[in-house]
């Protein structure tokens, strides 16, 4: 998009809507929004682009990094703020939030089967975000929260855990159609020429209009060539889907199990076969026809219904902006989520990830500053676990308690304490002094 492209905005009241389901996030300005009712939901003078261009995907100097690391514990090795990019791991959690309007057809769509498969296909589209993103995302602060609030979609997360490091995320359509919820626990292995992560942890997503819940297994996430070569990422292996709901004639748990194999690209991997995902969801109960989705998770893929032979395009990612190379590869959906206008700022908690400066000063492009400020930071949060382990006080997450499912024995964070009702009264006094 060139310069006399971006559209300009005057007034406060000018708010940003998320377009409708068959657009997804494709932005438009709008006043229909009572800003009275809807003070501070986000997206007043959308962004087009970030303060500072820094071009993206520049390889980092690794091999000082391992030399600094020498007979040194690396699981305390503090990382150059040079490889961070400028949102946390809460921000970058929410961008699976981006092609959150597949949740409202699967929620209003009356097939079973096409629910699970408008199901899957929210849950792999949201890897094409981070296909050409590999700087790392800030690691959270214990107590710092993040909301993003639009008129389709409120998103609220926080760190509840520093070891393990553990982000509990909780999502809920404004419409009514469903809701989400999400601990971003990982582990990582390094192996010489490339990155692993390990999600541990479920997604569970709840459809409102039926006796469902959907539980996912995400696969491995992996980025190569970090000596030498083209950095690219991949991503391998099983994403399994475990649907769970109410019989209603006789109250009994019914299961049903999906699995979508992406496919492990590089190396002599032929070009056609990378980045491929494909799935195979039965048609009715005890039934051998089946919708097959195919395709990739980087440029879409379609579902093709067994009985008729019919295929039809399933999803294929919105585009990146022109010029989105010096804007860190971020989707325009990426470009709002460190976005901080007046009108939102009144808004939120002391303890909201955009007022942290240290990913603030990167964002602008003083990396000396950035640097400066995720020690002194450390050094606070260090203090902190110092003092608390003095008077024995152990950390309680403000919005989210752990609990554990009785039907499957899993542990997961659950929502604890109204967040929104506490915006709404600016009620933040509980909250820790983060920065």
């Amino acid at each position: 998009m060139g310069e006399d492209d971006v559209p300009t905005f005057d007034g406060a009241d000018m708010v940003q809507e998320i377009s409708d389901v068959t657009e997804s996030v494709v932005l438009r300005a709008s006043s229909q929004i009572d800003e009275a009712q809807d003070a501070g939901t986000l997206f007043y003078n959308e962004r087009f682009e970030l303060p500072h261009s820094k071009l993206a995907n520049q390889k980092p100097s690794i091999w000082k990094v391992i030399k600094d690391s020498i007979g040194k514990d690396l699981t305390k090795i503090t990382m150059p703020v040079s490889f961070n990019e400028p949102l946390s791991m809460l921000q970058k959690t929410s961008e699976f939030m981006e092609y959150e309007d597949y949740l409202v057809r699967a929620n209003r769509e009356p097939d079973p089967a096409m629910r699970f498969v408008y199901v899957i296909a929210f849950n792999i589209a949201q890897y094409k975000s981070s296909s050409l993103r590999f700087a790392k995302p800030f690691n959270p602060i214990l107590g710092e929260t993040f909301e993003f609030r639009t008129p389709r979609f409120e998103y609220i997360a926080e760190q509840v855990s520093h070891h393990p490091p553990i982000s509990a995320c909780y999502a809920r359509s404004r419409t009514g159609d469903y809701e989400c919820w999400i601990n971003t626990e990982v582990k990582s292995k390094f192996w010489g020429t490339c990155m692993e992560v390990l999600p541990v942890g479920l997604t569970h997503i709840k459809l409102h209009d039926h006796d469902e819940i959907y539980a996912v297994q995400r696969p491995t996430t992996a980025i190569n060539n970090l000596m030498m070569g083209t950095l690219y990422l991949d991503q391998h292996g099983p994403m399994v889907f475990t649907k769970r709901r109410i019989d209603a004639q006789s109250a009994a748990e019914v299961e049903s199990k999906v699995v979508v194999e992406f496919k492990k690209g590089g190396g002599w991997t032929a070009k056609a076969s990378r980045n491929a995902v494909s799935a195979a969801v039965p048609m009715r109960h005890g039934s051998d026809s089946q919708y097959k989705i195919l395709g990739t998770w980087t440029d879409g893929f379609f579902v093709r219904n067994d009985e008729t032979g019919e295929e039809k395009e399933l999803w294929t990612p919105i585009p990146l902006q022109e010029g989105a190379e010096w804007q860190q590869n971020f989707t325009r959906f990426a470009l709002q989520l460190n976005h901080l206008p007046e009108q939102l700022r009144e808004h939120l908690p002391p303890t909201d990830v955009r007022f942290r400066p240290d990913q603030r000063a990167l964002e602008q492009g003083d990396e000396e500053l950035a640097a400066s400020e995720k020690h002194r930071l450390e050094e606070k949060q260090r203090a902190a676990r110092r003092l608390g382990a003095e008077r024995g006080i152990t950390h309680k997450a403000q919005y989210f308690e752990l609990f554990e499912d009785p039907e499957t024995g899993e542990s997961m964070y659950k929502v604890a304490r109204d967040y929104w009702r506490d915006r709404a009264t600016k009620n933040w006094s509980h909250l820790p002094d983060l920065y």
